[in-house]
């Protein structure tokens, strides 16, 4: 089971696998975590 959260502008995604970290605004952020296109486009987000 997957879920998301927004905490302070990140977005977390867990998808059961692997947990993402991303700020949306800012893709070249140093704490961001995972592939940021391919997790915003994840079905969690949606």
């Amino acid at each position: 089971m997957s879920w998301w959260h927004r905490l302070d502008g990140r977005i977390i995604v867990d998808d059961g696998d692997n947990v993402y970290v991303i700020h949306p605004d800012d893709p070249d952020h140093p704490d961001n975590i995972g592939d940021v296109e391919s997790t915003l486009e994840h079905d969690a987000w949606r």
